[in-house]
């Protein structure tokens, strides 16, 4: 049973800025939990030890998974410049001695991974690929996957491709030790461009379908999609709900967290997060947004379609951005 995993999370999170001015990506809160928390505790109970890449905002990164209570060790890698998807494994190359799952760190999903590696056993895989199916896959990485599940080729971010070409990497993956051994010899590796190419030829790549939801979190419009997908699939929290005037309105699913101040006549959801430390003026509206913590939004704002990064003071309306 897979006992290691590796979580790349160094990455800068640039389309999410400015929220990830501040805040490291893998730490912006979906419905008010960090969003690695959503691949922890996805995690099969063998896991005894997580990798986690670290390069932005490290030492913040750092000081919460230090200080977080987990069912396994985690081990931070932090890199002094970024390395890609695949220089991590360099440096793990001698403590990586048996299958190990290797996950993007802003990917939200309701994959299985025990059954995926069930499925990775069976198949004898090098690598297993986890697979989603896309209308456009102009912005992910194109797999060509034959009626086998083998894995024939790849096309990072295709230009060009026809309607039957829609299933895409999904950045989850489960690596045999021995793909180790194809890393080539350079300091910035990348997994889709630099590895997988060439263990494609060997016949030994699988993919993995599953069934659900995916998200890939790093845009501002998937990010909030991911938040209406938890929200509409977890436990809605209005912890402050004692403190909230009886004339504002919630509209449900929202999730609400500590500490929380909200005047009269606003109106919170559907699909809101509010951050703790938070206070809203009379006659606000927010609707499919996030709201970071310690923030103070003025009377009459209406806040829609868009992330508020923490310590913000909002006196305009925010539509569709990330402010």
């Amino acid at each position: 049973m897979i006992e290691s995993v590796v979580i790349l999370a160094g990455g800068r999170g640039s389309r999410l800025a400015p929220a990830t001015d501040t805040c490291p990506k893998p730490m912006i809160p979906l419905a008010n939990r960090p969003m690695i928390e959503y691949i922890f505790e996805k995690l099969p109970d063998s896991v005894k030890t997580v990798y986690v890449t670290i390069y932005h905002l490290s030492e913040r990164l750092r000081n919460y998974l230090e200080n977080g209570k987990f069912r396994f060790k985690i081990e931070m890698i932090e890199e002094d410049k970024p390395l890609g998807t695949g220089g991590a494994l360099k440096h793990l190359k001698n403590r990586l001695n048996s299958d190990f799952f290797v996950i993007n760190g802003d990917v939200i999903s309701s994959i299985n991974f025990s059954d995926m590696e069930q499925y990775h056993l069976k198949k004898h895989s090098l690598v297993t690929v986890a697979v989603w199916t896309v209308a456009n896959p102009s912005s992910y990485g194109l797999i060509h996957v034959a009626s086998d599940t083998k894995v024939l080729d790849f096309a990072e971010k295709p230009a060009s491709f026809t309607e039957k070409q829609n299933i895409i990497n999904a950045g989850m993956y489960i690596f045999s030790p021995h793909v180790l051994e194809h890393l080539p010899d350079k300091e910035l590796i990348s997994i889709e461009k630099d590895i997988f190419p060439q263990l494609a030829k060997t016949e030994r790549m699988f993919s993995y379908k599953f069934e659900g939801y995916w998200i890939d979190a790093g845009t501002l419009e998937r990010f909030l999609y991911a938040n209406r997908v938890i929200l509409d699939n977890g436990k809605v929290s209005t912890d402050t709900i004692h403190a909230i005037p009886e004339n504002v309105h919630l509209k449900m699913p929202v999730d609400i967290s500590m500490n929380v101040s909200i005047k009269e006549s606003s109106t919170i959801g559907p699909y809101a997060s509010v951050g703790p430390d938070v206070k809203i003026g009379r006659h606000v509206r927010i609707h499919n947004s996030v709201i970071l913590n310690n923030t103070e939004i003025e009377e009459g704002i209406t806040i829609e379609n868009s992330i508020i990064s923490e310590n913000r003071y909002v006196n305009e309306n925010i539509i569709s951005k990330i402010y």
